[in-house]
C-alpha cells in the first residue's frame, strides 16, 4: 500500500504496487512549486505598513532550522534596523534627525562640554568683583566671593558669602550678577563706560512672587481674633477682619489686616493695620492675653 513524505507528501508505492505515471507526475508537480517558492520566496518585507521589529529582536529569531521566509523577514527587519556608514553624519552642522552622529564628532563635543565645565568651575575668588570686572578679559567669569575679606561695595553683607559672574562683552558693556549665600534676591550691577557702575539692583525671583502669591491666596478671616491667633500654627500667619470679627480694639479694625507671629503657644503677637493705617498691637504670654495697644 502506497504512504506519503513527511515534509512534502510525495507518494510513495510500495514494493507490491504496479507503478503510475500519474503518481509519479504528481509528486514532480509537487517538487516543482516547492522549487518554484525557493526560486521566488514570499515573506514579510515590511513594505506595506507592517510594524517592524527591533533589530536586536529580529536578530535573536536568525536560528538554524526555521522556515525560509520567517528567516528572510527577520533578516529583513535587522537590515532595517541597523546603521549604514552612508547613514552616519560627521559634522556637528546637520539638521536631519533621522541620522546618527559620528563618534567622532562625539567626541568634540564632550571635549567642548569638558572645556566649558572647566571654565565655569574654575571660580576666582574675589575681594572687590566690581573692580576685578573692569580689568578681567571679554567673556564670561565666575567668582567665589571672600566673606570676610571681601572689601568692595555689596547689596547687602550676606553677598560676601556667595557668588558672581561677570559678562563682559566689551571693554564698555559689563553686567555684573550676585548669588547670595542665604536666598537673597539676585543682584545686578551695570558699566557702560568700563569706568563708573550704575549701582545693584535685586530682583524677585520666581520662587519669590509664588511664596508672596501663597500668602495671600491662604489669608484667612478671623471671627474672634484671641481664638483665630490661638488656632495657628507657630510662624507667621495673615488674616482679615469683618464687620461681626469678636475682640477687636475699635470698629475702624473691621476692615483692616492683621498678622499672628507665634513663637510657642504661650509665646503670640497680634498685629492690627486699620483702614486709616493705625496698627494696634495684642500679646499673650504665661499670663494670658493682654489689652490691645495702640504704636
Amino acid at each position: 500500500m502506497a504512504t506519503n513524505t513527511k515534509n512534502f507528501n510525495f507518494k510513495k508505492p510500495d514494493e507490491s504496487d504496479f507503478y503510475s505515471i500519474q503518481d509519479q507526475n504528481g509528486n514532480w508537480d509537487l517538487a516543482d512549486e516547492e522549487l518554484q517558492k525557493l526560486n521566488e520566496p514570499a515573506f514579510e518585507d515590511y513594505t506595506t505598513g507592517t510594524s517592524v521589529p527591533p533589530a536586536a529582536t529580529a536578530l535573536e529569531a536568525l536560528k538554524s532550522k526555521i522556515k525560509l521566509p520567517v528567516w528572510m523577514s527577520n533578516v529583513v527587519a535587522f537590515c532595517k534596523g541597523c546603521c549604514t556608514l552612508a547613514m552616519i553624519v560627521n559634522n556637528c552642522v546637520s539638521s536631519d534627525a533621522d541620522k546618527p552622529l559620528a563618534a567622532a564628532q562625539g567626541k568634540v563635543l564632550q571635549d567642548q562640554l569638558t572645556k566649558l565645565y572647566s571654565d565655569l568651575n574654575g571660580s576666582t575668588q574675589t575681594t572687590d568683583i566690581l573692580s576685578d570686572a573692569l580689568k578681567v578679559g571679554i567673556g564670561i567669569h565666575e567668582y567665589n566671593l571672600a566673606g570676610t575679606l571681601y572689601t568692595g561695595i555689596l547689596p547687602s553683607p550676606n553677598y560676601a558669602y556667595g557668588n558672581g559672574t561677570v559678562f563682559k562683552r566689551n571693554s564698555t558693556s559689563i553686567m555684573v550678577v550676585l548669588y547670595g549665600a542665604l536666598q537673597e534676591p539676585i543682584a545686578t550691577n551695570y558699566s557702560s563706560d568700563g569706568q563708573k557702575w550704575l549701582g545693584w539692583n535685586q530682583h524677585a525671583l520666581k520662587f519669590d512672587l509664588k511664596i508672596l502669591e501663597n500668602r495671600i491666596n491662604n489669608t484667612k478671616r478671623a471671627d474672634n481674633i484671641e481664638v483665630f491667633a490661638d488656632g495657628c500654627e507657630v510662624g507667621l500667619t495673615s488674616f482679615i477682619c469683618h464687620s461681626e470679627t469678636i475682640g477687636l480694639p475699635s470698629s475702624s479694625y473691621t476692615s483692616g489686616t492683621g498678622l499672628v507671629l507665634k513663637r510657642k503657644q504661650e509665646n503670640v503677637m497680634v498685629f492690627l493695620i486699620s483702614t486709616n493705617t493705625t496698627i494696634s498691637l495684642k500679646c499673650k504670654n504665661e499670663g494670658g492675653w493682654r489689652d490691645w495697644r495702640e504704636i
